[in-house]
């Protein structure tokens, strides 16, 4: 199985950031044979590059430049089932101040929209759970 490269960016390295560069550095052969995925850090933000750390990196990784920190999603397809049938999972993060009813309605209409692209739900309440979910974030806020 060939795996696929992940570029990691950390916003921070001290304390926290060291420790999961550490974790994903010591793990990176289980969590590939695991998930066929390769993590690497390949950012970090800090405030003072020279500053000694809990756990070394390697050259360029560390930055002052937020401008080389990229918000992004990778753009994957994986093969995903739920109960033995084709399922679809979809991953939605709200921006800082996004408006949360307005990502309710997004979600729900992008639902609708592509209905016709997403596995046929059998189960009436795999069916509602989107919209359910749309509900319960409207009632809440």
């Amino acid at each position: 199985m060939s795996s696929t490269d992940v570029p990691i960016a950390l916003l921070g390295y001290g304390t926290v950031g060291a420790a999961v560069s550490r974790l994903l550095a010591e793990g990176a052969d289980d969590i590939e044979r695991a998930t066929g995925h390769r993590l690497r850090v390949v950012r970090a933000l800090v405030r003072d590059p020279a500053r000694e750390r809990g756990f070394p990196v390697d050259p360029g990784v560390l930055t002052t430049d937020i401008a080389e920190i990229r918000e992004g999603v990778v753009d994957r397809t994986t093969l995903i089932t739920g109960s033995g049938q084709p399922a679809a999972v979809i991953s939605i993060a709200r921006q800082i101040g996004g408006n949360i009813i307005a990502i309710a309605d997004g979600v729900e209409r992008t639902l609708r929209e592509n209905a016709a692209s997403l596995p046929r739900q059998d189960d009436r309440r795999s069916r509602a759970s989107a919209r359910s979910i749309s509900r319960w974030i409207r009632r809440s806020a």
